[in-house]
Parts: structure tokens; C-alpha cells; sequence
């Protein structure tokens, strides 16, 4: 292991991982408080900034880019991720977004379904799905929880299906997860850890299911490669033929999967 500008340079099976974290910081607008992270890439020759997942920022440099140079150009990168910030907010404005209230509209298993309430007197509540509609029936003291009710229902969901078809896509790979976790990551899809415990977020109820199988393969996929080497991306190919269609869709449509301005741009100063 070595180390580079403080940041552990780690291998997995001998094979050197492509990408370090250099520096983590954060970076304001208004009210939000937004991170950004400093990257060494392997895979890169260029510098670039990316926006990623409407989430955080990336600087991403050359493995070899020197620590003085970062320095130098970090004012213009961060006046650079301003201009995308501003622009990317507009967009949000402008958006046809989710809105966890009646009338409002939710994505689930990729498909957009309206959001619907009756009024009823029994004391426990209904939700269902009539078409393209989810129906949610509640009594009029909860008209305020209307919003809880969905995502609620929907974690619900979640929990009851994630697991069960994880298991099944792992028969595939002929591996066994440890423990598989539905969870509520801000930032990642699903994680993996040594111990073969595999975390997934609730919101992968909502995304096509190629995207979601997409998800689940990859993090199978780490029960063999605990890192992101051309060997890992080789298998997930094998089990996954279209899995940067999937990131695609990702990057595309990761706005649609959160409910509030909050969600979308982290988490407020």
C-alpha cells in the first residue's frame, strides 16, 4: 500500500487500483453546500470537471498531475463547476420533476405513475396500482402524510423485492451473498464489503429493471473483484452485455429518482 498526497493507494489482487482520492472539499451556492472531490485517474490524459449523479463534483487529473499544478488551477475549476451548478439548477426549474402530492407523479420500476387520494373513514389506509396510477387511501387527518405514505409504500416494496431477486441473479454468477441490506444512501446505488454483505438503495425500485439488474450484477460482481480493474468490467460484460446503457440511463434520469430540491443537490449548509 502505498501512499500518494495522503490518500492510500490500494491494490486487490495485485492489481493497482485506477483512481485515488486526493482531497475532498466543498463548495457553496446560496443555501447549498455542495462537495467536490479531486481524483487521480488512470484513465484520463485530460483534466476534466463532471457534475456527477446531480450530486457531487469531480476534478479528475492525469495520475501524474503535479500537486503544485493542482493548486493553480483549482480557482478556475471551481469557477467552472459555478457555471454548471447555475446552468443545472435551471434546468431543475424548468423540469417536469416527481412531487410526492396529490396530483403529483412518482417513477417506479422505470414507469411514471400518477398520484391519486381518496378520503376514507376506516382507520388503516390503502395504497394500490389501477393502471398508471398509484391510488392511496388515507384518512382525512393523515391528508398531510400523503407524501410519507408513498415513499413508505415504496420502501416497502423495495425491501420485499431487492433481496429476493439478488439472490436470484446470484445463482447466476454461482456466488452467495453474506447479508443483503435495503438501505438509504444519498449518493450510492449499492456498495459491497469484504465481509460479502451487500448494501442496495431503496430507489432501485424505481428505475427500469435493466438498470436495476445492472446495479445488482455489478455489486455481485465485486464478491469476486473488490475493485474496479479491467478484470471486474470484463465480468460485469459477461453477466451484464449492457451495462453502459444502464450508466447512461443513470446519468440521464438520476433527477427523477429523488423528491426534492434537497435530495437532488445534497444536503443543504
Amino acid at each position: 500500500m502505498r501512499k500518494i498526497l495522503g490518500c492510500a493507494f490500494l491494490t486487490e489482487g495485485g492489481i493497482m487500483q485506477s483512481r485515488i482520492i486526493v482531497q475532498k472539499d466543498y463548495i457553496r451556492f446560496n443555501q447549498y453546500k455542495i462537495p467536490y472531490y479531486i481524483v487521480r485517474s488512470r484513465r484520463t490524459k485530460k483534466i476534466h470537471v463532471r457534475f456527477k449523479h446531480q450530486s457531487f463534483f469531480e476534478l479528475v487529473l492525469p495520475m501524474n498531475y503535479p500537486e503544485r499544478g493542482i493548486r493553480q488551477i483549482l480557482p478556475e475549476c471551481l469557477n467552472l463547476m459555478e457555471k454548471m451548478w447555475n446552468s443545472r439548477y435551471e434546468e431543475e426549474n424548468a423540469a417536469d420533476l416527481p412531487d410526492l402530492s396529490p396530483g403529483g407523479w412518482v417513477l417506479y420500476l422505470g414507469e411514471r405513475l400518477n398520484l391519486r387520494m381518496s378520503i376514507v373513514e376506516n382507520k388503516i389506509g390503502k395504497i394500490h396500482i389501477d393502471g398508471n396510477t398509484l391510488m392511496v387511501s388515507i384518512r382525512e387527518d393523515d391528508r398531510s402524510a400523503f407524501g410519507e405514505y408513498v415513499t413508505g409504500w415504496m420502501r416497502f416494496q423495495a425491501k420485499g423485492f431487492l433481496p429476493s431477486r439478488t439472490f436470484e441473479l446470484a445463482e447466476r454468477l454461482d456466488v452467495t451473498p453474506n447479508r443483503i441490506t435495503v438501505k438509504s444512501q444519498k449518493t450510492r446505488w449499492g456498495s459491497c464489503s469484504k465481509k460479502k454483505n451487500i448494501n442496495l438503495n431503496w430507489r432501485l425500485i424505481m428505475v427500469p429493471p435493466e438498470v436495476r439488474d445492472y446495479v445488482i450484477y455489478h455489486e455481485l460482481c465485486h464478491l469476486f473483484e473488490l475493485n474496479h480493474s479491467t478484470r471486474f468490467w470484463e465480468r460485469v460484460e459477461k453477466y451484464c452485455p449492457q451495462y453502459r446503457d444502464a450508466i447512461q440511463w443513470m446519468n440521464r434520469n438520476h433527477r427523477y429518482l429523488h423528491f426534492n430540491r434537497l435530495e437532488r443537490f445534497s444536503q443543504e449548509a
